[in-house]
């Protein structure tokens, strides 16, 4: 509801009879000062208030309550509460302070246990890392220091799809004495202690080993005589690689490096074969032993070319060429190895000379004797 003031000025009217009259024609009545009629003097206005109620209607918008704001915070979980408390008695710090191991690498790193409550002697073990190589470096009350040599296995730790996998190590107090002077004191340390775990949990990142593999070729000579068939095999070490994960070797031939001072190479492929008889043998942890075949018995010979491109006539070698590259499944690979190969040819036999025309003497138609 909203109330307006008008203010209504009210000027007084003279009023006129009809017509001409002797008497006034207001004699009679009783008239309030405002309601007297004008005498001459000067007017003043007769101010009245009026109050003018009016109704008008006011549309209001509804309040909306906000929907309730839920903070989430964490929650303190025991194993937290408990690794707070832990970490008021001891301490566990490494250096450097993020592990980052190779596999198949000795990795070096110090780890060092420092206690806060009373006054102790102890040692401590590294569950976990096997094969690590511990040397105590500090041994002093309450603080003891080892450095640690440390090398990954290689291979299974980490899937073929990944260059690195986390892992964690245990570091556990062992052989823990109170020794301070005050009973009190090695009493309350002791009553700390009792309630906790004496060993923390250490992470690590174990990465990919980042080493190039590497093959050679064996039992193949540079030389092979004409109707041979050789057996060879290419020894590849490739570091991280395993029965699920071998090696993946690849023959080929690379037509840029073809040509020599005796004229161009083949693609010895042409002969060369994998002996599909024997599969990948792995010789030792990463290395890995592929078999061929290398026939020149079962197989036609190619043309030999010159330097200039030319056809050689009767030749007594000819030229092949061989290349081996090896590449893993996490991404390692190495350039293509060149091997070339000379096929000998028996010398070509000359052909024999022509005999001699026959030759009739003169004397020998008649029958006659040569005088």
């Amino acid at each position: 509801m909203k109330k307006y003031i008008t203010l209504l000025s009210l000027v007084g009217f003279g009023l006129t009879a009809c017509g001409p009259t002797k008497t006034d024609p207001l004699k009679g009545y009783h008239l309030t000062k405002a309601e007297q009629p004008y005498d001459g003097s000067p007017m003043k206005p007769n101010i009245q208030v009026v109050t003018v109620t009016d109704e008008v209607a006011v549309i209001q918008e509804k309040e909306v309550p906000a929907a309730p704001v839920t903070i989430e915070t964490p929650s303190v979980t025991v194993e937290t509460q408990q690794a707070f408390a832990q970490s008021q008695l001891f301490q566990v710090s490494t250096e450097p302070s993020s592990l980052n191991f190779i596999e198949g690498k000795i990795n070096e790193f110090d780890v060092t246990v420092h206690v806060l409550k009373g006054e102790t002697s102890f040692d401590f073990d590294l569950n976990g890392l096997k094969g690590a190589e511990m040397v105590k470096v500090t041994n002093e009350t309450n603080n003891v220091k080892y450095h640690v040599k440390f090398k990954p296995a290689l291979g299974k730790a980490i899937p073929a799809n990944q260059f690195q996998k986390e892992g964690s190590f245990q570091v556990a107090l062992r052989d823990l004495k109170f020794i301070a002077k005050d009973a009190k004191v090695n009493s309350d340390a002791e009553t700390a202690f009792k309630p906790f775990s004496k060993a923390v949990d250490l992470k690590y990142m174990n990465n990919r080993t980042s080493e190039i593999p590497t093959l050679q070729v064996v039992g193949l000579e540079n030389a092979i005589n004409n109707k041979e068939v050789v057996t060879f095999a290419v020894d590849v070490t490739a570091p991280g690689t395993y029965a699920d994960y071998k090696p993946i070797l690849d023959m080929s031939f690379d037509p840029t490096k073809s040509l020599t001072a005796k004229g161009y190479q083949a693609d010895g492929r042409l002969y060369a074969r994998f002996d599909t008889t024997k599969n990948a043998e792995n010789i030792s942890e990463g290395v890995w032993r592929y078999f061929f075949i290398f026939d020149t018995a079962n197989n036609n010979f190619h043309t030999q070319l010159d330097k200039e491109g030319k056809a050689v006539v009767n030749p007594t070698e000819l030229l092949a060429q061989l290349a081996f590259s090896v590449r893993t499944t996490f991404g390692a690979s190495i350039n293509p190895v060149i091997i070339p190969i000379t096929i000998k040819l028996p010398a070509a036999t000359p052909a024999p000379a022509p005999a001699p025309a026959a030759v009739t003497l003169p004397w020998a138609a008649t029958g006659g004797e040569k005088q």
